[in-house]
C-alpha cells in the first residue's frame, strides 16, 4: 500500500474495512469492519477507547484514538493487515 505523507485533516484513510480519520488535534477515529484487525487493535494497548460497535447488518468497531496520526495508522495497516500479505 502506497500512500501520501501530506494526509490532511479531511482526509479518510486505510482500505474500506479499517480506515481512519481527523477528529481533532492528536485525535483519530478509527473503522473495522474485519474482526481480525480489530483484534490486534485492541491487543496492541494504544490509547485507545472503543466507541461503538454493531454487530447487526455486519461486523463494525469504532475507536477513539488518542496521540496519533493518519500517516501512523497507514503504517499501522501495511505492518498489520494479513490480507494483502497472501504468498
Amino acid at each position: 500500500m502506497k500512500h501520501e505523507e501530506n494526509t490532511n485533516r479531511h482526509s479518510v484513510v486505510g482500505p474500506s474495512y479499517c480506515c481512519a480519520w481527523w477528529n481533532g488535534p492528536k485525535e483519530l477515529r478509527v473503522e473495522f469492519t474485519d474482526y481480525d484487525l480489530a483484534r490486534k487493535f485492541k491487543k496492541s494497548k494504544f490509547n485507545s477507547c472503543l466507541t461503538a460497535y454493531a454487530v447487526a447488518g455486519g461486523y463494525k468497531e469504532l475507536y477513539l484514538v488518542k496521540g496519533k496520526t493518519l500517516n501512523w495508522f497507514l503504517r499501522w495497516v501495511e505492518r498489520n493487515d494479513q490480507a494483502k500479505k497472501v504468498s
